[in-house]
């Protein structure tokens, strides 16, 4: 178990919830595929792939379970499917979404922190989580669109 693992697993122990086999299972996946904002389907075809035989229900109440304990975050990118990351230990980013194939990037933050909060002070607003999404074309589909 990697240093990540077990610092979520910890996390998870620590309020109380059991850590069964199929949990880890998915885990694991979310870690090992981290920075590629699988959907629930994406998580059950690599779970298929391992010989696991999890059910898709399954999958999506451990993926709701992570969600509300703040272990994952559910990201809509393009309306249909939702994708979650894992958001442990994980700094602020924000995203850029391909509108042709549907790949996601990560960009790190670079809103200056004086910025965000006169923006935030000047509504009256507290934020407990944001992120910015540019819609646009990745390199590979724009290459393919000028051909």
């Amino acid at each position: 178990m990697d240093e990540k693992e077990e610092s979520i697993c910890e996390e998870i122990e620590k309020k109380g919830i059991r850590l069964t086999p199929q949990r880890k299972d998915i885990i694991r996946i979310l870690i090992n595929d981290e920075n590629k904002h699988l959907s629930a389907s994406d998580i059950y075809d690599l779970l298929q792939d391992k010989n696991n035989t999890m059910g898709l229900a399954t999958v999506y109440r451990t993926l709701d379970l992570l969600t509300k304990m703040g272990i994952v975050v559910k990201r809509d990118f393009d309306g249909e499917t939702s994708r979650y990351e894992l958001v442990i230990n994980k700094v602020n980013h924000h995203h850029l979404i391909c509108k042709k194939c549907g790949k996601v990037i990560e960009i790190p933050d670079f809103l200056p922190e004086d910025i965000k909060n006169k923006l935030l002070q000047k509504k009256g607003f507290k934020p407990v989580d944001y992120s910015i999404k540019f819609y646009g074309y990745c390199q590979e589909c724009r290459k393919k669109l000028n051909n």
